[in-house]
């Protein structure tokens, strides 16, 4: 038996490690990968003029501090999570609002109609949030999140051997790449239950079980419920 967290080790407190760590062998694998994209002249123009921006991993919001802050050092920022506010705000930022649960939808219900037209989404390649979004909300896409045959492979070799009963899926590109994983080594995940952090990538795992971590704190609430019975 053992569990699989498809998230960086150094994102999870080492409380929640000790728990993972008493109640099975716990390894951790990140299915996102990620790198800033090149800029168009159109993307500049959009950061610029926006007085909201919205930033929904902790990847955009490095890549604002330290990429793209002096395009709009001034503007109201929209995120998921108080972690990433005060990472925004030790980088200098006052303006920094945030969701009421840590989630996509959660954080759209904070881009009112009047908003919207003044608000830009700093996004990834595989972000889902835009679907919740007011259509006059502008996207801009900042870094993209690959994968490739080299990754798959290592991540073969990490997890060949292991039989896991509790995985914990960050994100539906992070299901997919998994699934791809697992026609390779079915015999590591023929009795699962699915752990997610909100009902997003909850809807694409066809699996029967599914736990659906949510509310403020979702990261430490997701990981608790998987070190329960």
């Amino acid at each position: 038996m053992a569990y699989l967290i498809t998230y960086p080790k150094h994102n999870v407190a080492s409380d929640l490690q000790a728990q993972l760590a008493a109640k099975a062998e716990t390894i951790y694998l990140p299915l996102g990968h990620f790198q800033p994209v090149q800029l168009t002249a159109a993307d500049v123009s959009l950061i610029k003029q926006s007085q909201f921006l919205i930033l929904t991993s902790p990847v955009a919001v490095n890549l604002y501090l330290n990429r793209l802050k002096s395009l709009n050092p001034n503007a109201t920022l929209l995120v998921i999570s108080p972690k990433m506010a005060n990472i925004l705000k030790a980088g200098g930022i006052r303006d920094v609002r945030v969701a009421e649960e840590e989630n996509g939808r959660s954080l759209a219900k904070c881009v009112t109609s009047e908003m919207a037209v003044k608000t830009c989404l700093l996004r990834g390649d595989k972000s889902a949030i835009q679907q919740f979004l007011p259509k006059s909300v502008s996207q801009v896409m900042i870094y993209e999140n690959y994968w490739d045959q080299q990754l798959a492979d290592a991540a073969i070799q990490q997890l060949h051997g292991h039989r896991f009963t509790r995985v914990l899926v960050t994100s539906p590109s992070s299901f997919e790449r998994l699934t791809e994983i697992a026609k390779r080594i079915p015999e590591c995940f023929s009795d699962v239950t699915y752990y997610t952090l909100g009902r997003t990538t909850a809807k694409v795992i066809p699996a029967s079980k599914v736990i659906v971590g949510e509310g403020p704190g979702v990261l430490r609430n997701t990981i608790s419920k998987m070190c329960e019975a």
